[in-house]
């Protein structure tokens, strides 16, 4: 219903009805319609939207699965850190989450503690510093107290979807480092060895540059480039690689927790053949001989006691020495 105005005493403005000011052809413009391409672009980009709501919902699923089983498979405390990255009682991480966290950061694990000679020393620059391969894995098997900085880097990758993913890599490759089975000849007869450190670098700098990229593409077009078919195009062309991205990263992830899980059970199998070898030189043909043996002597002394005297009749009865 159209609202009448009363016209004011003297002037030229027009205060008649919106309706009628829109419809009787003077210069004013009529209000745009939105166009069949406008309406096309914004159902794409809604299906788009929902589309990675629901990848993103089933990454969450799988890694809260994964984190549940590393869990389960780790037991109490397992080396001092949960799944979830939390640090240990003492307030330490281990080396791999070290490791972890400074590819997070953009920093270099090595500058952490550097070797000189036989000890440790930080913030030893090269060329006094010797890095071997014992010197690595020394370092990895250190635990770190992370500083303030550490710390809020720590809880924003537990906050990033891909960050937990480099979280959980480091503290299931922390685990795999104390297992007894990595250390074994085993995995290396069998080809079977990986890079633990490459692994938790190379999910970690991917975790941080997915990051890095979504921030610069910032979240879905609004207002005016929303009806830009250039961005929004270019919007769900890039949005769909990112969240490939991450769809590889957690493939990646699990595929190296069920690693984890294999080189679990090869500890099994060298328990196994450890304890075969300690028993080893049980000879159970021996064993029964000497069964047989002591079952002989049993027997024989069984008749000996019978024959020895019980009761002071017995004694009596024995027969004297001639002469």
């Amino acid at each position: 219903m159209a609202i009448l105005v009363r016209q004011p005493a003297s002037g030229s403005s027009d205060y008649r009805p919106r309706d009628a000011r829109r419809s009787d052809g003077d210069d004013r413009r009529p209000l745009r319609r939105p166009r069949p391409a406008q309406d096309a672009l914004a159902r794409r980009l809604t299906t788009h939207t929902e589309r990675l709501r629901e990848s993103r919902r089933i990454r969450k699923q799988q890694y809260n699965d994964a984190a549940r089983a590393a869990a389960d498979a780790g037991g109490p405390d397992p080396c001092g850190e949960t799944v979830f990255g939390e640090t240990a009682r003492d307030g330490t991480v281990s080396g791999h989450l070290a490791l972890a966290l400074d590819t997070w950061r953009g920093r270099d694990f090595t500058l952490r503690a550097r070797a000189v000679g036989l000890g440790w020393l930080p913030f030893v620059e090269p060329p006094e510093h010797v890095e071997t391969a014992e010197i690595a894995d020394m370092r990895l098997r250190r635990r770190y107290r992370p500083d303030s900085e550490d710390q809020a880097a720590l809880r924003l990758m537990q906050a990033d979807e891909n960050g937990r993913l480099a979280v959980l890599t480091a503290v299931v490759a922390a685990r795999l480092h104390q297992n007894p089975a990595w250390h074994d000849d085993l995995l290396d007869r069998y080809q079977a060895r990986i890079d633990l450190d490459a692994e938790v670098r190379t999910v970690a700098e991917s975790a941080a540059a997915i990051r890095r990229a979504r921030r610069i593409l910032g979240s879905q077009p609004l207002g005016p480039r929303a009806s830009d078919p250039e961005i929004v195009n270019a919007y769900i062309d890039k949005s769909s690689g990112l969240d490939q991205r991450a769809d590889a990263l957690t493939d990646r992830v699990l595929a190296f927790l069920t690693y984890a899980e294999g080189v679990d059970r090869a500890r099994e199998q060298l328990d196994r053949r450890a304890w075969l070898d300690a028993t080893a030189p049980i000879d159970e043909f021996e064993s029964r001989v000497d069964v047989a043996f002591d079952r002989s002597v049993a027997d024989h002394l069984r008749q000996r006691a019978a024959d020895v005297p019980h009761s002071p009749r017995a004694t009596s009865e024995r027969p004297r020495r001639s002469g």
